[in-house]
């Protein structure tokens, strides 16, 4: 008997159930309660660890404007007119006036919401995991994800949803090419990629913006982290950059490069895109007029549901000058795959589960159907 008490409690053997539970029937789901009760539970509940959100680091955000405007509208002026030499007591004086036009923003109502029901309330007390507690943050996390594609995507990849104008994917901000495929560059042909597109954006507005932000390709930025400057050297090529670029120099500000997943095939075409600007919140924005909220709980007959809004509009940029796109060469088959393997690397990893509340989750959705 201290055999068989030790093999129980240590390893849950079925036959040695039977033996000491006689006639008792000894099923699968039974064994499964009784060895789950034998498990020591973490406190801590993991989720899958997804791609980190970055429109709140590449747009700035407004909020000013009030939960009941259907959209944004702002004038833009400019000056007409010159001056011209005039004869003392000439009385054609060359006039100048002022023209102006009026820009509109519309906004979108979004939601995410989640429910329960008498049932899920009175097992919640008896589970380790309460699903209740956890769907308002699982709302929360739905809407922030579909803000960060839709502001770095738009509707390329959000389907219908959305505004076709993003940051990637703007029709106000030009195009050039790339002097080099960044795939098998060397030290000197990324330094020039990233010159020319910084560089780009002080000639184009009449020296008027200085690139501070560069979103790239996670690729080519993972190139110009590794790289040494030369052999002589124990700086990088991205270290390099960072210290003598245009406008670091000129005006001390220090560049904000990010590797973007996704930017490898957001350019025309399917092609590589890598994109630098000054972001600053005259120059483009993200309106979010009325950022995420949960209303008052609304009971159907059994079930509760709690319904969330938020209200959104496009990435406008209003200078377009200040931001320039650069489109690389399509990228090999072999480079391609070596993209996809570190998006992957990047993407969701989600712990392994054979827990039974996803199964509970699937029982309940199927009976709803």
């Amino acid at each position: 008997m201290r055999i068989a008490r030790k093999e129980m409690f240590d390893s849950v053997v079925p036959g040695m159930l039977e033996t000491l539970l006689g006639d008792v029937a000894i099923n699968a789901p039974a064994l499964a309660l009784v060895t789950s009760q034998l498990y020591s539970y973490e406190t801590r509940v993991y989720e899958p660890r997804r791609t980190p959100l970055l429109y709140q680091r590449l747009v700035p955000i407004d909020t000013s404007d009030g939960e009941g405007s259907i959209g944004r509208a702002y004038t833009i002026m400019d000056i007409r007119g010159e001056t011209k030499e005039i004869a003392r007591g000439s009385d054609d004086m060359p006039l100048v006036d002022v023209a102006g036009s009026d820009v509109y923003i519309p906004f979108k109502i979004g939601g995410a919401g989640y429910s329960y029901d008498t049932e899920d309330l009175r097992q919640a007390a008896n589970l380790n995991f309460n699903r209740i507690a956890l769907m308002p943050q699982a709302a929360f996390n739905v809407y922030e994800r579909a803000i960060n594609e839709h502001a770095l995507f738009g509707v390329k990849r959000w389907g219908k949803l959305g505004f076709k104008e993003s940051l990637f994917t703007n029709s106000r901000v030009g195009i050039i090419p790339a002097p080099y495929a960044y795939e098998n560059a060397t030290g000197d042909q990324l330094i020039a990629i990233f010159n020319e597109a910084i560089n780009a954006v002080y000639d184009q507005s009449n020296n008027t913006s200085y690139a501070d932000t560069i979103a790239a390709p996670s690729g080519l930025i993972a190139q110009a982290e590794q790289m040494p400057l030369n052999e002589f050297a124990a700086d990088t090529v991205l270290g390099f950059i960072r210290r003598t670029n245009k406008t670091t120099m000129e005006t001390g500000r220090q560049l904000n490069i990010v590797g973007v997943r996704g930017l490898e095939v957001a350019g025309e075409n399917g092609v590589p895109r890598l994109m630098a600007y000054e972001m600053t919140q005259e120059n483009l924005v993200l309106p979010l007029p009325m950022p995420f909220r949960f209303l008052p709980p609304q009971i159907r007959n059994l079930t509760f549901v709690v319904p969330g809004e938020y209200k959104y509009g496009p990435v406008h940029v209003r200078y377009p000058k200040s931001a320039v796109y650069m489109d690389f060469p399509p990228l090999t088959s072999a480079q391609q795959a070596l993209e996809a393997r570190r998006n992957k690397e990047l993407g969701e990893g989600k712990p392994e589960s054979t827990s039974h509340h996803d199964q509970h989750h699937n029982e309940r959705a199927a009976a709803r159907k």
